[in-house]
């Protein structure tokens, strides 16, 4: 059994995965939000809805945490992640999550590393579950304060709090490359190491051929599929255009490209994404990120731009 929050970026990481297991004649079942069900069925698997949706997680956030965008950087850090994914994620996770485990009851339960309520219930049934990375290892400190939101849920499946929420209690399987680790994983006692692999579209979804015959230089744009709003893609747009490039933006599966008005209307291309299905707009490369690795449009080189807590510590490693 697979589990996940309701997020693209939580999802995509695992499918790799999954699709090997279920190549290979294993019985593969997922749990995530219900948006995020019918991406991963349209994948060719069985999934049951439980949680929360990543919209809904992060207006409850904001909610609990209005002045939370003036704090200081290393302040947002230190909170973001165990109030999102430990106190707020978690409790509404577990008990469709149990239910589908307690009907399913899977040999082994292998969840994303922001998903803190698996481990409550894998320990629960008696079977082992496996922690896989979205990126890069979460800082020790941020999984350590999630680990302690959790510490009800615990109780009151009537276990013992486990240290970082049960996360590295049995494996914990990484496909971030090690040179760009930027933190110590010597809390971590035992990790497999998985080469990241790009998640295929859905069946019959495909790249539009103009975005593999690009003219050259090409400057690749992205934020991923939660901090894509517009107003922050304006002047990194804006700035690459100056490069006399064509330029691709990728917005995410939710994203409108049309919202990014004048930014796109002064880039080279411009191309509205339904998933890969794509039909051309003005004269910027807009396009969506597939899974929580980019599209390949090819090598060169790469700059980082802070967006939030954990932007400047990857950022440090890129330099």
């Amino acid at each position: 059994m697979f589990a996940a929050p309701g997020a693209y970026g939580h999802i995509h990481p695992m499918v790799p995965l999954a699709s090997g297991l279920q190549c290979r004649g294993h019985d593969v079942r997922w749990v995530t939000s219900r948006r995020l069900c019918e991406r991963v069925q349209a994948m060719g698997f069985i999934a049951e809805p439980a949680g929360i949706e990543a919209d809904e997680r992060q207006a409850e956030y904001r909610r609990r945490f209005p002045g939370e965008a003036d704090l200081p950087i290393l302040e947002r850090r230190a909170l973001m992640f165990p109030q999102l994914f430990g106190a707020i994620s978690a409790p509404a996770m577990l008990p469709g999550l149990m239910a589908a485990a307690e009907a399913f009851v899977p040999d082994v339960v292998i969840h994303d590393a922001a998903e803190f309520a698996s481990a409550v219930v894998a320990e629960r049934i008696g079977v082992p579950h496996l922690t896989h990375s979205f990126g890069a290892l979460v800082p020790l400190d941020l999984v350590r304060s999630a680990g302690e939101e959790v510490s009800r849920l615990w109780e009151s499946a009537g276990l013992s709090a486990r240290p970082f929420g049960g996360s590295y209690d049995h494996l914990y399987l990484d496909i971030y490359p090690p040179a760009l680790q930027s933190t110590s994983a010597d809390h971590v006692p035992r990790v497999q190491r998985l080469r990241p692999v790009a998640v295929d579209a859905a069946p019959g979804q495909q790249l539009p051929a103009h975005l593999r015959q690009l003219s050259r230089p090409v400057v690749y744009v992205t934020f991923g599929t939660v901090f894509n709003a517009a107003a922050v893609f304006g002047p990194v747009i804006e700035a690459a255009c100056e490069l006399e490039a064509t330029v691709v933006v990728t917005v995410g599966p939710d994203g409108d490209p049309e919202a990014l008005g004048r930014a796109a209307e002064r880039c080279c291309r411009a191309v509205r994404a339904a998933v890969v299905v794509v039909r051309p707009v003005r004269r910027c490369g807009v396009a969506r990120r597939i899974g929580n690795v980019p599209v390949r449009l090819g090598a060169g080189r790469s700059a980082v731009v802070p967006a939030t807590g954990r932007r400047p510590v990857r950022q440090r490693v890129c330099m």
